[in-house]
C-alpha cells in the first residue's frame, strides 16, 4: 500500500480547509500517480478519523474551484509601488470640463434631437 506523508491536521480543522491549504502537495502526489485510495490512509495518519474516498475527491474538487486561476495570480503585483511624491489627482490630466449637469444635458439633447430634414439619419440610437 502507498503511504504518503502529509502534514498534521490542526485542531478542529475541517477536511475542506485542510485540502484547500495543502492543495499543491495533494495535487503533486496525484500527478505523480498516487491513487485517491492512498490519500484516504494518509488523511487518517494526518489526524482525520474517518475520511472517505468520496469526501476527499469532493474536497479536492471544491479546493480547485476556490483557488485563484494561475493567470490571475500571475497578474497580481508582487509588491505595491511606493511613490516619491503623492500621486496627482486625475483632474490634472483631463481637460477642463463643464459641470456634470451641462455634460449630461448636452448628451441628452444629442440623443433627443430629431433626424435631419434632408433624410440623413443623425439619430445616435439607430
Amino acid at each position: 500500500m502507498d503511504l504518503i506523508a502529509l502534514p498534521r491536521r490542526k485542531e478542529l480543522q475541517s477536511l475542506d480547509r485542510y485540502v484547500l491549504v495543502h492543495l499543491r502537495v495533494l495535487e503533486a502526489e496525484l500527478l505523480s500517480g498516487v491513487p485517491y485510495r492512498a490519500l484516504v490512509n494518509a488523511m487518517k495518519v494526518a489526524g482525520f478519523e474517518t475520511p472517505t474516498l468520496r469526501s476527499i475527491r469532493s474536497a479536492v474538487y471544491r479546493a480547485r474551484k476556490k483557488r485563484p486561476s494561475e493567470r490571475a495570480s500571475a497578474a497580481l503585483p508582487v509588491s505595491v509601488p511606493t511613490f516619491a511624491s503623492p500621486p496627482r489627482p486625475l483632474s490634472e490630466f483631463l481637460p477642463e470640463a463643464k459641470s456634470d449637469g451641462a455634460v449630461v444635458g448636452r448628451l441628452f439633447r444629442e440623443l433627443a434631437r430629431p433626424p435631419a430634414i434632408r433624410g440623413e439619419s443623425s439619430d445616435l440610437l439607430i
